[in-house]
């Protein structure tokens, strides 16, 4: 019902709706909501399990994936886009220690949030004359709007979409099928851990899956509200961007 039957095609004229997850494994869902009110899920970024990939580099990917599927030719600065990440992606990481600067490392510690909108800054090592020798890598200007750190809610807002049908009978919510990271995740590779005594973790597993699941679930919460309804329970309304 909610896998598309052909490619879902995007409309430049509305904005994309973007979730990041900044986790071990960075994860990154393009979605956007069609004429018919339906929330789709064109596609989805994420490296392999095996990859060490930082937050600038993943940045780069999604970047040379948004140009290369919605820019059309266009700079990226011309694509409509809303983007949506983990609240903790807005604070630098932890600082354990001051350890030697090596080469190739960044010169200071960003977080996730700024690194995407401003950039870098790589320390190359040291010059003749004992000065630091910095290459400064741009960011996109993408300005990362916190998603919702409950994870109920986040849980809550994406299987309200799963529930909803629109007028027409048609879903309110459709993953294209091509996108089979979003595909495999909500098909059962996201999932509770069950214990040898056969009950089950209070939260998620934590791997791949439910990366891409995160991100998913920070975009619905700030781009769908539910009022309550006495009469007719939760219902879902589009949250204007």
């Amino acid at each position: 019902l909610h896998i598309s039957t052909h490619s879902i095609p995007y409309d430049p004229s509305r904005p994309l709706h973007i979730g990041w997850d900044y986790a071990t494994l960075p994860s990154c869902v393009v979605t956007q909501l069609n004429v018919y009110r339906q929330w789709c899920v064109l596609s989805a970024v994420q490296p392999h399990e095996e990859e060490s990939v930082g937050i600038y580099e993943f940045g780069q990917r999604v970047a040379e994936h948004i140009a290369a599927l919605y820019a059309n030719g266009r700079p990226l600065s011309e694509v409509s886009m809303v983007h949506i990440g983990d609240p903790s992606g807005a604070f630098p990481p932890a600082r354990t220690g001051d350890a030697p600067t090596k080469a190739g490392a960044p010169k200071e510690a960003r977080s996730a949030v700024d690194i995407l909108r401003y950039g870098v800054e790589i320390y190359l090592g040291q010059d003749a004359h004992g000065r630091d020798i910095i290459e400064r890598r741009e960011g996109w200007g993408w300005d990362v709007l916190p998603g919702e750190v409950s994870l109920t809610k986040r849980l809550e807002a994406v299987k309200a979409r799963l529930t909803l049908t629109l007028p027409g009978g048609i879903p309110a919510f459709v993953v294209d099928k091509d996108c089979e990271l979003v595909i495999d995740a909500m098909a059962g590779e996201y999932h509770y851990h069950q214990r040898i005594d056969g009950r089950y973790e209070l939260d998620p597993h934590k791997d791949s899956a439910s990366d891409v699941a995160d991100a998913l679930g920070y975009v619905a919460t700030r781009l769908f509200v539910q009022p309550e309804s006495r009469d007719h329970g939760p219902s879902q309304s589009v949250r204007p961007f």
